[in-house]
């Protein structure tokens, strides 16, 4: 068995977030020759469920960067992995970063139900900023985080503020009191940023090799991918392209630049690509 794995946003996905009118027939010539098809995402489930998910119906989906992955082999989604984050892990880290000035949101949720609680000092623009990034997912103020901690499935942590000079995007990692955390920051608008706590564990090159193993394969076959979490995947695949408009570090690690953006130009570029070489 074959296991391909692209990203969503920025790669699979159209530049305004909307589904690819080809992207059934990108699943399907995959499928066709044998590929178990895995889409891997920062986003949340309660977002896919209601937009991705009702028009494209990929093998697996790994959200939250690996913190949730489902099997939508049977006819019935189950949900296969799941890594939340620790109770020491999030006060520990959100702590440390509060005292830099930055808010935490915390994502958390199942299957069916997903909710992003915010803090209460949060001001309505900041608040609709992260509704926009996804209008479906119910938004939450908070007033103490320890509750929030305390209610648990914490599938990740966005740590959101203003900066006072442009990020450079990068991926670090820590070993806090032993909490195997991954930090992800990026800007993602003028002025302000997140930063993204999750556990190793979450990690959805880790989670994409285990629903490998579990079909019978050794390893990734064809990976897609735009953005710095995408980089483990790319690296270790036996094959990978990315979108022109891919961050620089991707593009030096791609057996395949295409000359085309994220969407149905990039897909159809990645099927001329196999079938030539196949």
């Amino acid at each position: 068995m074959k296991i391909l794995v692209s990203d969503l946003d920025g790669t699979f996905l159209e530049k305004n977030g909307s589904i690819p009118s080809n992207a059934s027939h990108f699943i399907n010539f995959f499928k066709n020759k044998g590929f178990i098809v895995i889409f891997a995402t920062a986003r949340p489930i309660g977002d896919l469920k209601n937009h991705i998910l009702k028009h494209v119906k990929p093998d697996w989906l790994i959200c939250n960067d690996g913190a949730l992955a489902l099997s939508f082999i049977n006819e019935e989604s189950t949900i296969a992995i799941e890594n939340n984050l620790s109770d020491m892990a999030v006060k520990d880290n959100s702590t440390l970063l509060i005292n830099n000035g930055l808010m935490p949101l915390f994502f958390m949720g199942s299957e069916h139900q997903f909710k992003v609680y915010i803090p209460k000092s949060m001001c309505l623009e900041d608040e609709q900023h992260i509704k926009l990034s996804d209008p479906t997912r119910e938004i939450v103020r908070y007033e103490d985080m320890n509750a929030i901690i305390q209610l648990g499935s914490i599938r990740s942590v966005s740590l959101y503020g203003n900066i006072e000079y442009k990020t450079v995007r990068c991926v670090k990692t820590a070993n806090i009191n032993n909490a195997n955390i991954m930090y992800y920051n990026e800007t993602r608008f003028n002025g302000k940023m997140w930063l993204d706590i999750i556990s190793l564990k979450a990690d959805k090159s880790l989670v994409s090799y285990r629903i490998a193993k579990t079909e019978g394969s050794s390893g990734i076959d064809i990976a897609l991918g735009n953005g710095l979490n995408d980089l483990s995947l790319i690296t270790n695949a036996a094959w990978s392209a990315c979108p022109y408009s891919a961050t620089e570090e991707i593009k030096e690690k791609v057996s395949f630049i295409s000359r085309e953006n994220e969407g149905k130009l990039f897909l159809n570029e990645v099927i001329k690509q196999l079938e030539v070489h196949q």
